[in-house]
């Protein structure tokens, strides 16, 4: 069973905490959903997250997360495949 019955139920369960004014249920699953990233769940954090931003005044932030949900699979995959061998792999804080 792949548990989409369970996820569909967990969203109806946040739309309820929204409808009485708690975004904080949406904001913790569709931060979940995001991280997790799986394209097929695309437009449900896109929806949870706008949501709970704009809930909590948050306009700003509910743009730039939907407008990177947008891009996230929509952008072709960079590759550099002609980069020097001393690359440090694309850690946070290589070398510059």
């Amino acid at each position: 069973m792949c548990g989409c019955i369970e996820l569909t139920e967990i969203i109806t369960r946040v739309q309820w905490a929204n409808d009485e004014s708690d975004p904080g249920m949406g904001l913790e699953l569709g931060i979940d959903v995001f991280c997790f990233g799986h394209s097929s769940l695309t437009s449900t954090a896109a929806r949870l997250l706008r949501s709970a931003y704009l809930f909590l005044h948050r306009e700003l932030f509910a743009t730039i997360v939907v407008e990177h949900l947008n891009l996230r699979f929509n952008a072709p995959a960079k590759h550099n495949d002609d980069d020097n061998d001393d690359d440090d792999g694309g850690v946070a804080g290589g070398r510059e």
